[in-house]
């Protein structure tokens, strides 16, 4: 319909071509619905038209008279099929509940893998995407967000694009992508949103990043839900689906909401790795709740200070598994020398290499949404903390139980709470142990190494029921304390007692004991204590000493 001359009114054009049919067929759409039907092609001089296909039709596109790549001027309202038949199908607007597959067929020859229909303005679309026998349907939000409320149970792409605005696919109420790869193209201005759905966990089958775009820097919005990503038992982390599109485990953009304020979290299923590697500032986690890995190994990368902070948004790591052979948390091969985690729970590994790892205490996000980040460092963990040089530091309130036989080999700081054991639990591989505050609390001494060096600055070392010899000095320095609670240090054991510093409970000291100036000894009930120590060793007292009886 002309409006005036040189201006073409933008069109509404039914499918009047039968059940099925090419898209350019002639005879194939009308203005009105009746059957003389008339070819629909694309004209770059018109306003958006719309396109309607409704239930029980089936419209096989054949690319060349349909919306060629880069153009817009068309609005699809789907309630039959539209069969992309391995060609792209450009869209300003998507909506309806029909379906969108990829089938060879029509006379078009075998479906392509990869082709999508490509949306640039805001739409709901509340059909489905499905399966093709000749490849995977896609769809593609460019400079706009595509929003889906349908359940789909078939494996498809999804590509956020970045253009001159956002592309965000969102999901809300019973809308899924449960088998689906979420692939980011481009470094800005690019997010999932599942923020607005109506169960507790969305899930996806994996990440992925065009192999023109580089490293994928997407943004994942939570709000109070979890995104599962991987399903049990899946071990493919690759694809050559989708004409050379590159499908990869990993993030490198950022988890939650730019301001810090999702209480959701990350579920880790799959055998695969995955690794989150945000290696541009800015892009850490941003997200309050659990990370929880359940299945195959979570990999930490980022440069020497994203890495340092990536996850100290995140309530705790928490490995659902028995052994780290089936689920792990791992920063060997991280930039930073060290990160932090609020708590640790579970089973399965955690495997440092060189690395340190805080737990708990206090740490300043360089995310001024995040702020400063104060984690009680509780928990029980029953896996086995693994790593040449590796470094645990135990901070915060709380009380982190280890219950497995941990093997890495460096130093042990405990800084706040309590560090104690369970079990056979034991840290018998650390080379030293420094207690600079809080308690580390030994119920057996083969819980660590007795060629550790051992110094206790601040808080407590306390020893239980046993009998112990350590090669080295135990010192205790400033406001250290030395607790026994019916242990016995063995003749080979010397303490070195410290100004501030004070040794005493009950049990024996085999050894030589030096307290110095300032230094306390506490060997009869003093006030409502009952340190009654045996000693039997030489007592050396320096000028200024105490001794409480």
């Amino acid at each position: 319909m002309v409006a005036s001359a040189g201006q073409i009114q933008a069109e509404t054009y039914y499918w009047v071509g039968g059940a099925s049919g090419n898209w350019s067929a002639a005879n194939a759409w009308n203005t009105a619905l009746d059957n003389s039907g008339t070819p629909l092609t694309w004209n770059a001089s018109r306003p958006a038209d719309t396109a309607i296909i409704g239930a029980g039709f089936t419209v096989f596109n054949d690319f060349a008279t349909a919306v060629p790549p880069g153009q817009r001027a068309l609005a699809i309202q789907l309630e039959g099929v539209i069969n992309l038949s391995g060609n792209w199908l450009n869209c300003d607007t998507l909506s309806g509940n029909g379906t969108i597959t990829n089938k060879s067929g029509g006379g078009l020859g075998a479906a392509n893998n990869g082709n999508d229909i490509i949306v640039y303005a805001d739409s709901t679309f509340d059909g489905i995407f499905a399966d093709g026998t000749g490849g995977r349907t896609g769809a593609t939000a460019l400079g706009c967000t595509l929003t889906l409320t349908n359940v789909n149970t078939n494996t498809f792409r999804m590509t956020l694009a970045s253009a001159t605005g956002d592309s965000i696919i969102k999901l809300t109420g019973a809308g899924s992508i449960d088998n689906s790869y979420v692939n980011f193209k481009g470094t800005n201005n690019t997010r999932f949103d599942i923020s607005g759905i109506s169960r507790e966990v969305a899930i996806i089958k994996m990440i992925g990043t065009d192999v023109n775009a580089g490293a994928a820097d997407g943004q994942f919005i939570l709000g109070s839900k979890y995104l599962q990503i991987g399903h049990h038992g899946q071990s493919n982390n690759t694809s050559s689906d989708w004409n050379g599109t590159s499908h990869y485990a990993g993030i490198a953009g950022s988890i939650g909401s730019a301001n810090g304020t999702d209480t959701g979290g990350i579920i880790k299923e799959g055998k695969f790795a995955l690794t989150f590697n945000p290696v541009l500032d800015g892009r850490q986690a941003r997200y309050r709740g659990e990370t929880r890995i359940n299945e195959g190994v979570f990999r930490l990368g980022g440069n020497a200070t994203t890495g340092a902070t990536a996850m100290a948004s995140s309530a705790g790591i928490v490995l659902a598994a028995v052994s780290a052979a089936d689920a792990s948390f791992d920063i060997a091969t991280m930039a930073a020398s060290d990160t932090y985690i609020q708590t640790l729970n579970g089973g399965g590994g955690v495997t440092l290499g060189a690395k340190g790892l805080r737990i708990g205490g206090t740490v300043t996000s360089p995310l001024s949404e995040i702020g400063t980040i104060t984690g009680t460092g509780a928990g029980v963990f029953d896996g086995v903390i693994s790593g040449t040089n590796g470094q645990l530091n135990k901070d915060g309130t709380g009380t982190l139980t280890l219950g497995g036989v941990n093997i890495y080999t460096g130093k042990t700081t405990v800084s706040g709470g309590v560090l104690t054991f369970s079990g056979s639990g034991s840290i018998a591989t650390s080379s030293a142990i420094e207690i600079t505050g809080g308690e580390l609390r030994l119920t057996d001494s083969a819980q660590v190494n007795a060629t550790a060096a051992i110094s206790v600055t601040a808080g407590t070392l306390s020893l239980g029921s046993g009998v112990a010899n350590f090669s080295n000095a135990l010192g205790v320095s400033n406001s250290g304390s030395l607790l026994l609670n019916g242990q016995t240090l063995g003749g080979s054991t010397v303490v070195n007692v410290g100004s501030g510093a004070h040794v005493g409970g009950t049990g024996t000291l085999k050894g030589d004991v030096t307290i110095g100036a300032g230094g306390t000894l506490v060997v009869g009930n003093v006030g409502s204590a009952n340190n009654t120590l045996s000693l039997s060793g030489d007592v050396i007292l320096e000028a200024g000493a105490t001794v409480e009886v």
